[in-house]
């Protein structure tokens, strides 16, 4: 009996020795394959990061007053005054003025240069422009936006005031 016992226990530790070798060898394949896929990988991203120059900080602006208000029966004038208030100049900023029915209903949109091609830090810029509109507009939202589209200031939503 202790010898039959003997042989299932030098079996049971060739059988996991065999295991270990295995599972060892499977893990060191599987790491190896893994620093393979993955090294170019981190070396393109840093190399493309290192040569791609940062761009500067968005411009921060401010709407300081802005109305509208419908000249004809399907035009629409928009007018306000905007401030830069970041530490760099505003290049190429548009406003871009979306109107609603009563009910918030989207009815159309128009988006124009606000004229000044360069807003200084600190300084003011005046804007307005006339859009195609449905004289059922009941309310519009202001949003200043740059040439990728990104929102620099949005203002609530407003309804018309005659001049």
């Amino acid at each position: 009996m202790e010898r039959g016992l003997k042989l299932e226990l030098s079996i049971l530790a060739i059988v996991a020795l065999v295991l270990v070798t295995i599972f060892g060898a499977w893990y060191y394949k599987l790491q190896s394959q893994w620093l393979i896929l993955h090294a170019p990988v981190v070396g393109a991203v840093q190399e493309v990061s290192q040569s791609v120059p940062s761009s500067p900080p968005p411009a921060r602006l401010q709407i300081c007053s802005w109305r509208w208000y419908i000249v004809d029966n399907n035009q629409a004038l928009v007018s306000g005054t905007i401030e830069n208030i970041a530490d760099v100049p505003a290049r190429d900023i548009k406003a871009k003025v979306t109107f609603f029915t009563k009910d918030m209903g989207y009815i159309t949109s128009a988006t124009e240069y606000i004229g000044q091609s360069v807003v200084k830090p600190g300084q003011k810029a005046a804007f307005w422009f006339r859009t195609q509109c449905d004289p059922q507009a009941y309310s519009a939202v202001l949003e200043l936006v740059d040439d990728s589209h990104h929102v620099l200031a949005r203002s609530e939503n407003e309804t018309p005031q005659q001049p």
